[in-house]
């Protein structure tokens, strides 16, 4: 069976990717695995906030997270495509590449934010990290803002 990886961040972009995913699983009659990278644990804790406070707000946010892979898995269920969730945490472009290589993915979908030259230039960003490292094709779906979108 063809593998998609698409690689979401629950930002505003994400349900166009679930709907390109969708699209082009259905066209390849592939299962989509749909990976979110979450933050890892922070080694260092503040001050003021004690670790059992951080630890907790980390366990409600990654429990957050997964319940929204379950349910874009569900969206894509509910057109017949075999979805899979993926939540993992640690570095998002190494963590991309690794579970593409690792899940034989013929395609990866990921959306890219447009951020200007001079900050990708300083920072670099996970698309660029991972078009230039990754062995498989990539569909790169843009994020446009409403003001970005002509009437």
């Amino acid at each position: 069976m063809k593998t998609i990886v698409v690689a979401v961040d629950f930002s505003n972009i994400t349900s166009t990717l679930i709907d390109k995913a969708a699209e082009m699983a259905a066209c390849q009659k592939a299962r989509v695995y749909i990976i979110h990278v979450a933050a890892p644990d922070p080694e260092f804790v503040g001050y003021k906030v004690g670790p059992i406070y951080e630890r907790e707000f980390r366990a409600s946010e990654l429990k957050k997270e997964k319940k929204e892979l379950e349910q874009l898995a569900e969206r894509l269920k509910e057109l017949g495509i075999d979805a899979i969730p993926l939540l993992i945490q640690g570095a998002t472009a190494e963590l991309i590449l690794i579970e593409t290589q690792r899940l034989e993915a013929g395609l990866l979908i990921m959306g890219t934010h447009g951020h200007g030259i001079a900050i990708t230039a300083l920072l670099g960003n996970t698309t660029n990290q991972v078009i230039k490292h990754i062995s498989c094709p990539v569909l790169l779906i843009p994020y446009k803002k409403k003001s970005d979108i002509s009437e």
